[in-house]
């Protein structure tokens, strides 16, 4: 049970970080002007043809972490003392962090797949 609890800890913590490190400066960057030279530091050097895509790259990523941080961690946390217990924990929560994860995929799939595209197609 104490490794279970470490490991979604850990997850949060990790969801916790690609939302602040890159979701959130990708945010701010397509809201301000693009760069005169390139300076990396600087939110504002974020690619153009990337700026506004935040809801493409990063798809419900906040949804996940509220469900993870906000529910499931804390129902977790209840059969701390009662591991033997923990599979109802799963059972009651396994529709929604499936259908949360499931649109994750699917939209890093296809975002994948779309920049696998040759940019022009000649006929």
């Amino acid at each position: 049970m104490a490794e279970l609890l470490e490991t979604e800890r850990s997850y949060v913590k990790d969801l916790e970080l690609a939302i602040n490190c890159f979701l959130k400066p990708m945010r701010t960057a397509s809201t301000s002007s693009p760069p005169s030279q390139k300076d990396f530091s600087s939110p504002s050097s974020l690619p153009s043809p990337l700026r506004g895509k935040e809801g493409i790259v990063f798809c419900n990523l906040e949804e996940i972490l509220a469900f993870h941080k906000g529910t499931f961690l804390k129902e977790l946390e209840k059969y701390e003392t009662m591991p033997e217990d923990v599979g109802h924990c799963f059972v009651t929560w396994v529709r929604k962090a499936t259908k949360n994860l499931n649109n994750f995929l699917y939209q890093f799939l296809l975002f994948f797949f779309i920049c696998r595209l040759p940019s022009s197609t000649s006929t």
